[in-house]
């Protein structure tokens, strides 16, 4: 799902995201990209958030960022995972092109 938000003068496109599954990050970055590709060049500032269900740094999510210069907000979050509850891992994720726009987030 997304919206447009206009700001002091400036659009925002941001999506709502919900990957259920972590096996289908693929294919879910695959439908993402088709509808930045349309929707990117009609703004300048671009949001992604919510939960991927997989980590920035893996399965192709960074590969996704990187083209299309977002960077990632967030950390960490609560998820531990059953074989090592003692790690925190960051599955739900906020992605901008415009990361300076942003503060205190950890």
């Amino acid at each position: 799902m997304y919206i447009e938000i206009n700001l002091h003068k400036k659009k925002w496109l941001v999506y709502g995201i919900y990957n259920p599954k972590k096996s289908e990050i693929s294919n879910f970055l695959s439908i993402l990209s088709k509808n930045l590709d349309n929707d990117a060049p009609k703004y300048d500032n671009i949001v992604f958030l919510g939960d991927f269900n997989a980590e920035f740094e893996e399965d192709g999510l960074s590969d996704f960022s990187e083209m299309y210069g977002l960077k990632n907000l967030i950390k960490a979050t609560c998820f531990k995972s059953i074989e090592n509850p003692f790690s925190l891992h960051c599955i739900d994720l906020i992605l901008t092109n415009r990361p300076n726009w942003f503060q205190n987030f950890d």
